[in-house]
């Protein structure tokens, strides 16, 4: 089974990091997975700012000695990964972290993660049988990102008042 889980102790958080986590695995030796999100809701943080593009956190189950691919899409809503490991490694049995996903929400509420597709393979390249649980984001504060926030809206409406007041008072002023 291939499924997402928020790692604990992220409460009040800005950002929440989902795990893509594989259990039962047997004779595993590469993964890979493709998700969607919501991108107006959702923003994949880059873990490697140092390479051009959005990547996830590389896991450690398989170990991911060639990271085919490593590429989060926040205009599309897209992340797509792939590794394995290489030999003289052996195949790996039970459960662990695949990679992990680092998300910040753009609004209040909750959105989805969802797997389009993911396939586990053993050292010969045959897939290994699996299914997917996709995971849910509950998004506690709501995140601006460009135009106006509520301060500014504040501002104004403070501006726009105190100008109220001082037009009221020039006008009984000169009665």
């Amino acid at each position: 089974m291939v499924r997402l889980e928020p790692l604990p102790g992220q409460e009040g958080a800005g950002a929440i990091a989902m795990a893509i986590h594989i259990e039962n695995a047997t004779r595993l030796y590469g993964a890979e997975v493709h998700l969607a999100f919501d991108p107006a809701r959702l923003e994949v943080q880059d873990a490697d700012p140092d390479t051009e593009g959005v990547q996830i956190q590389a896991g450690d189950f398989p170990s991911p000695d060639f990271v085919v691919q490593n590429q989060a899409d926040n205009v599309k809503g897209t992340i797509d990964y792939a590794a394995t490991q290489l030999a003289p490694r052996e195949a790996v049995d039970g459960s662990g972290v695949l990679a992990t996903v680092t998300i910040k929400g753009k609004d209040k509420g909750a959105s989805s993660l969802t797997f389009v597709g993911a396939k586990l393979a053993d050292p010969d390249g045959q897939e290994i049988p699996s299914q997917t649980v996709d995971g849910r984001v509950e998004i506690a504060a709501t995140a601006v990102s460009g135009g106006m926030n509520s301060g500014l809206l504040i501002g104004a409406a403070v501006a726009v008042i105190l100008v109220v007041v001082v037009v009221a008072f020039l006008a009984l002023k000169k009665k």
